[in-house]
């Protein structure tokens, strides 16, 4: 995030054994009883059996598999994350 947004949004990953999970957190609401941000699900890059890096997109509570093919390494869904095609990963 460009550093004059940091105050607005952030974006935070989660990593475990064989999966990332990309997460988009922002402030608490102006007025709002919390004092803590809150995370919502954009991405998941998996690890596979096979070596290969799968992506998935969060969607009504779920993740689901993106179209483009595993890759060996996860720059290349790095790169399609960023890019948003669809709008589905960053609304």
């Amino acid at each position: 995030m460009p550093p004059e947004l940091r105050d607005e949004i952030r974006c935070e990953v989660i990593a475990a054994r064989r999966v990332a999970t990309i997460l988009e957190l922002r402030p608490p609401w102006p007025g709002g009883s919390g004092h803590e941000w809150t995370a919502q699900p954009v991405a998941r890059l998996s690890l596979e059996p096979t070596g290969l890096w799968s992506l998935c997109w969060y969607r009504r509570e779920r993740w689901v598999r993106f179209e483009k093919a595993p890759t060996r390494t996860v720059h290349p869904l790095l790169r399609t994350v960023e890019a948003n095609p669809y709008g589905v990963f960053w609304g």
